[in-house]
């Protein structure tokens, strides 16, 4: 009888340490859950989020209206319900463009090196000294008040993580015995680059992608409230922060419900992105 103990499939065994951390499935669910009310928010919510009632302005939280309403009487409730909507997408599309321009710029500095790793790096570095949302705000002003020129600002201030990491990754890996033998085989350079040592580059990715998430819901939430994201009457959270402030001390409950909404999927995904960093990476991970 053999004792051969036969390995686990590798997703398997990512689950296996993924599911460990009880902070990392509760980040997990509430993803899913903000993820289901994005999709579903015209069937599930109550009333059409730029409904006024002129008659329950301010209203407190009832059974009419759950968690009340604003100052030109709408739902807050339905409104939180479609602002996920909102944050949730734009921040999914500005990982999507904000992590292909970042590995595409950093495969071709970490590949090519020389010079031309010189320059993509020296401007990475200028980019980076600036606080990320000043520099939003400077895109924004810029390209104007929408927010597809808010997507377009946010993804420019998250590129320059992607191409740090790519780069540094993609350094590591061209030193590497695999592909030495892919050069003497023949492979050409686009080969090597893409079909070679990107794959091997997809873990740090796919964490940074994750915390690039909780950070374009907060960007946009902030720009939203410094009034250059969305703007009345779409419902997004940043801009429903920024209408309660008058209303802070007699009406908290305008201010509660879009704060902790902004709170709770922020954590959700730092919690995760830590945990896939630590199930990842084969330094941290825990066997």
């Amino acid at each position: 009888m053999s004792n051969e103990i036969t390995p686990l499939h590798p997703l398997r065994a990512f689950w296996r340490n993924f599911s460990r951390s009880k902070g990392a499935l509760l980040g997990l669910a509430i993803i899913a859950i903000f993820f289901l009310i994005a999709l579903g928010a015209d069937f599930i919510s109550p009333y059409d989020p730029t409904r006024t009632f002129t008659e329950a302005i301010l209203a407190q939280p009832s059974w009419q209206f759950w968690l009340g309403t604003d100052d030109v009487g709408r739902d807050i409730l339905s409104r939180l319900l479609h602002g996920a909507r909102v944050s949730v997408m734009l921040g999914l599309f500005i990982v999507l463009t904000s992590t292909v321009g970042g590995v595409a710029i950093g495969l071709c500095a970490g590949y090519l090196g020389g010079i031309a790793d010189a320059i993509i790096m020296r401007i990475t570095d200028i980019v980076m000294s600036l606080p990320s949302i000043l520099l939003a705000i400077v895109v924004v002003s810029i390209l104007g008040t929408s927010l597809f020129n808010t997507v377009i600002a946010i993804s420019v201030v998250s590129v320059p993580y992607f191409v740090r990491l790519v780069r540094a990754s993609v350094m590591a890996e061209k030193a590497k015995d695999y592909v030495t033998c892919a050069r003497c085989y023949g492979a050409g350079h686009l080969r090597i680059a893409c079909i070679n040592i990107l794959p091997n580059c997809v873990a740090p990715i796919t964490v940074q992608a994750t915390l690039a998430f909780s950070d374009g819901i907060l960007n946009i939430a902030a720009l939203g409230f410094l009034g250059l994201g969305a703007q009345p009457p779409t419902p997004e959270w940043g801009t429903m922060l920024a209408d309660a402030r008058p209303y802070i001390a007699s009406e908290p409950w305008l201010v509660l419900f879009p704060g902790l909404c902004i709170l709770i999927v922020v954590v959700a995904f730092n919690l995760v992105g830590d945990v896939l960093r630590d199930c990842l990476d084969s330094k941290l991970r825990r066997l």
